[in-house]
This record gives C-alpha cells, structure tokens and sequence, in this order.
C-alpha cells in the first residue's frame, strides 16, 4: 500500500520537476520573412530598393534578430544586419553588366532555426539609344522651264538622309505627294540619298507651287518611329 501511495505521488509531481516541460520558455522560433524589391525591373547598371520584414507567428515583430541577404545577380550594399525595433531593415540591389533574374533571399535566425523568404528583380540590357534622323538641305527650290527639254530642268536635287543617334533607322515619306512632286522611294535604310523630282506634266496655269515633305525616322529594331517627321518644304517656280 505504502509503495502505491508513493508511485501515486511521483505521477502528481512530475509535471512540476525540472527539464520535464516540453515548451518552449521563447516562443516559436519560427518567423515570417517578406522581402520586397522597388522597382522590381531595373537595367544593368540601375539599383532596387531591397525590404525585409520579419515577424513571430503573432504577428509581432522579431525585433533584434540576426539577418542575412544574399543575391543571385548584381551586388547589395550591405548583406548583415540585426533586425530593427519594427523587425525590418533595408538595402540596395545595384545590377551589375550581365542580364537575368536576380533572386534575394533573406534568412532570420531565431534560436537557431533559419527561417528564409525571397524575391527577384529582373535585370534587362539597356535600351538602345535613340536614333535621329537628319535630312539636309532643309529646303529644296526647283526651277521648271516650260521650254527645257529634256524635263525636269535644271537638275533634280538629292536629299541626304542620315542617323544621328546610334539606334539602326529607317525612313519613310509618311505624307500624300501632290501630283507635281515625285521622290524616287517612299521606304528604305538610312543613310541614304533620297531623289525629289517634280512632274513635268504642270498645268499651264501653275506658277508658284509648294509642298512641305514629311520624312519620318523609324527605329528599325523596334518598328516604332522615333521623334518627329523631318519638314522639308519643296517649292517649284516654273517659268515659261
């Protein structure tokens, strides 16, 4: 009965003895860990704002613990930190000459166990420069003699369509031609001489006509035009 009695009261203590709770005196070790990039595309040679946030499964923050970053691509400005007051703390991703996807990823270590979260940023070569087209002269003057023969006279003057910037171009004369103005392509690669004419088939009544040549420059990689269309007014005096 008395060996009973005295099992019967080692069961009541044991909760109670030391090294028997199987709790944990801090808290889950466990951690929510968000990191954020701002923006998440960049350019080779641009930089993104880096986020880290971490907290306790309620929602508390996980304030004074240790926190590393690493990156898959391009460099951060600082990779350890101790998490502040809020359990956040913040770099900067600068993207280095090589393209693709940069992957952060942050780890919290609480009593030991890491708890990790992550998020990329995508790293694009830069866009090429814009071209510019330039058209020289400015402004064409023609002369027509009723007279001349052979038509058109004095001569048919050349425009010089070239880049100024470092994209590829095209070009193209992007407006109606009146029907006493002829250019001898509508489309093609820049540089190029460009051949304006006028029709000799000028009504009697014609004395002084003008038109205003619109000449637009087209990145040729993209199909998109670039700037505005070059202006180049035309005119024709014709004389009998």
């Amino acid at each position: 009965m008395r060996l009973l009695t005295t099992l019967a009261l080692a069961l009541l203590l044991l909760p109670v003895l030391p090294g028997c709770d199987n709790s944990d005196p801090v808290g889950p070790r466990n951690r929510v860990v968000t990191v954020t990039a701002s923006p998440e595309q960049i350019e080779v040679g641009q930089t993104s704002a880096i986020d880290v946030t971490a907290l306790n499964p309620d929602g508390n923050a996980a304030a004074g613990e240790p926190l590393t970053l690493t990156t898959t691509l391009g460099s951060l400005e600082e990779t350890s930190f101790m998490l502040d007051a809020m359990g956040m703390a913040e770099t900067v991703l600068t993207a280095g000459d090589e393209a693709g996807t940069a992957v952060i990823t942050a780890t919290v270590t609480a009593g030991g166990q890491p708890n990790t979260g992550s998020t990329s940023v995508e790293i694009t070569e830069p866009a090429p420069p814009p071209g510019e087209l330039d058209v020289q002269p400015r402004g064409l003057d023609l002369t027509h003699s009723r007279a001349a023969d052979p038509c058109p006279n004095p001569f048919q003057p050349m425009l010089s369509l070239t880049n100024a910037g470092t994209a590829d171009l095209d070009y193209a004369v992007v407006d109606d031609l009146p029907d006493w103005l002829e250019v001898d392509s509508f489309t093609g690669q820049v540089p190029a001489m460009l051949e304006v004419r006028f029709n000799c088939a000028v009504d009697e009544g014609d004395q002084d006509l003008e038109h205003l040549l619109q000449i637009q420059g087209i990145d040729r990689a993209r199909m998109e035009p670039v700037g505005d269309p070059a202006t180049v007014p035309v005119t024709l005096q014709v004389r009998d």
